[in-house]
């Protein structure tokens, strides 16, 4: 049937799995069917939630003929191989940030997946955020005149237990978080990756350099807690990052609604629900726009995903958009490490 729903399998139970589970109940295109998990307690809990069996190996989960797609919500590392497996048994493929460890391994996964004539995409909800579109037509419409300067905000402090238990308090403890190799990073990577794609989006401007320096000064851990990036834009636009997960006082994770200033010659616009804008015409000014959940962004992109996968088609480049975001902040800690700007 043209209208049948994309039944879902969830690969990971954890707080990331938790609200894509709630995104694919709530979209109507979607159809939560199995849940996995390697801590049993996890699993079940989901899957009592949303009325749906659930099993403990990935491998089972992936064999599951009901399964047509899946979502993955596992440690960063083990991204890319249960990727692979899903293409290799069948499935369309929905990925967590930051996709995978390495550009390389998810550039491989877009042309394993491609060549299978199979549907690839990453979760990049927060451009399903309403203010996202209405700032993203003001900037077309030439509101702020040309960007010159642009901060992006990633400031905010996590407790030392989240290393181990994550933000939402896990059940056991993991040392994925605190590794390089096993987590790719540390804030700038875990979270500012989403603000970043947002900025990228919304703008329509590319990073081409970027100067850094990174330091770990409170958490226990082998990633930075604290960076700072300078950024040059392919319009010759400037711009910084600040990000830290040490900063306390700064807020608290995850950062949900953005708190990213889009600087132009003509005005500015401030990334927020509502909207602020402030401009030569105007002058300050609020754009009232819905506001929506978390879930509600994942269930409008799960969506566009099913319509693809329904299709036979890329859901909308967001695999290749999530590399060219992850890139930035690779090219970022290449910088911090070498000590020298680094073209991207």
């Amino acid at each position: 049937m043209a209208n049948a729903k994309l039944k879902f399998g969830l690969l990971g139970c954890g707080a990331a799995g938790q609200l894509h589970a709630e995104a694919i109940a709530n979209c109507p295109d979607t159809e939560l069917v199995l849940v996995a998990d390697a801590d049993e307690r996890m699993a079940r809990d989901v899957a009592r939630r949303h009325g749906v069996p659930y099993v403990c190996a990935a491998e089972e989960l992936l064999a599951d003929e009901r399964v047509a797609a899946v979502s993955v919500a596992l440690p960063h590392h083990l991204h890319h191989q249960y990727a692979l497996q899903a293409a290799a048994a069948g499935k369309h493929a929905i990925v967590e940030k930051p996709f995978t460890t390495s550009s390389a391994q998810g550039r491989e996964l877009i042309e394993v997946f491609a060549r299978r004539g199979l549907t690839l995409s990453a979760w990049l909800e927060r451009r399903y955020m309403p203010f996202a579109a209405k700032a993203r037509e003001l900037l077309q419409a030439g509101m702020a005149g040309r960007l010159i300067y642009i901060t992006i905000n990633v400031l905010g402090y996590k407790p030392r237990a989240y290393w181990e238990y994550g933000m939402r308090n896990e059940t056991f403890p993991s040392q994925w978080r605190k590794s390089w190799e096993t987590s790719a990073g540390g804030p700038l990577m875990m979270n500012g990756i989403h603000q970043v794609d947002l900025v990228r989006y919304v703008t329509g401007l590319e990073v081409v350099e970027v100067y850094a320096r990174m330091g770990t000064f409170y958490h226990d851990v082998e990633v930075e807690d604290t960076i700072a990036v300078m950024l040059e834009f392919d319009n010759g636009a400037l711009g910084r990052i600040d990000c830290s997960c040490a900063a306390y006082g700064a807020g608290a994770f995850p950062i949900q609604h953005k708190r990213d200033y889009l600087y132009g010659t003509d005005g500015y616009v401030f990334l927020s629900a509502p909207l602020e804008t402030y401009d030569r015409i105007y002058e300050h000014r609020v754009h009232e726009v819905p506001a929506r959940t978390v879930p509600e962004c994942k269930a409008l992109e799960l969506a566009d995903f099913a319509r693809a996968a329904a299709e036979g088609r890329p859901h909308g480049g967001f695999a290749e958009e999530i590399l060219k975001s992850k890139r930035v902040i690779e090219a970022a800690y290449e910088s911090a490490r070498s000590r020298v700007p680094v073209r991207v």
